[in-house]
């Protein structure tokens, strides 16, 4: 074997190993970041069935701590005591973190996608002051059913409606209102409106999301908008 060949065999073999070498420290990088992120969720979102982290970046830029994106995805979120996000996902861009412990230095833009299911909105009602109230989910409308009291006469209610966001909060826009065996005065959509509003309300959670949409889905909500991770970033 002359001695081109055998150089450009050990060439080969260098370029193999440093191949598997970077894949490893790819690795073994990705997994102490995702560990560590997961750890911290639970207090940064609420405790959840499941919490899956995934860091998505270059090998070279990896291992010096620098992540293209991190995506959370969850199930089961009680991002308040009585509410439970049924399935979250979360992207998180431009992360920069320590190669070694997989603490987070920073993070850019964080966007999130929360399902919330009628049974999920309701059991939420059913634990506040709003248990005469039933929420029904169709497509591109909610319908509210409740039995208030007005002028101290039970009073079957039918509304129908829009949701708005604003800020951390989901508010109904009534379009119709019905009252069974009673004449409404006009004031008594804006009376419904706060009793049932806020519908879904965020605003108070770690996690500190302004939304920005909603999809209303046959027995489910479908929200988008940005969060806060500021709780993700490592203060040492």
């Amino acid at each position: 074997m002359n001695k081109l060949r055998l150089r450009v065999i050990a060439a080969a073999g260098f370029v193999i190993a440093l191949l598997i070498f970077s894949g490893c420290a790819n690795k073994i990088v990705s997994n102490t970041i995702e560990r560590r992120v997961e750890e911290k969720l639970p207090e940064l979102v609420g405790p959840a069935d499941s919490y899956k982290v995934k860091v998505r970046g270059g090998t070279v830029a990896m291992t010096r701590g620098r992540i293209q994106e991190m995506v959370v995805t969850a199930a089961g979120v009680r991002a308040m005591p009585e509410l439970r996000i049924d399935d979250l996902r979360v992207i998180i861009n431009d992360i920069t973190a320590d190669a070694s412990t997989g603490a987070v230095r920073s993070v850019g833009a964080v966007r999130f996608v929360a399902s919330v299911s009628e049974r999920s909105i309701n059991e939420y009602f059913a634990k506040t002051d709003r248990k005469d109230v039933r929420i029904e989910l169709l497509r591109g409308k909610l319908v509210a059913h409740a039995k208030p009291r007005f002028l101290g006469i039970p009073a079957g209610v039918k509304v129908s409606g829009t949701l708005v966001p604003e800020g951390g909060r989901l508010d109904l826009r009534i379009d119709k209102l019905e009252v069974i065996g009673v004449n409404v005065p006009s004031i008594a959509e804006n009376v419904v409106e706060k009793r049932i509003n806020p519908v879904v309300d965020l605003s108070t959670t770690p996690f500190s999301p302004k939304l920005e949409s909603v999809e209303m889905l046959p027995r489910v909500l479908r929200i988008s908008g940005q969060a806060k991770m500021a709780g993700l970033v490592s203060s040492r």
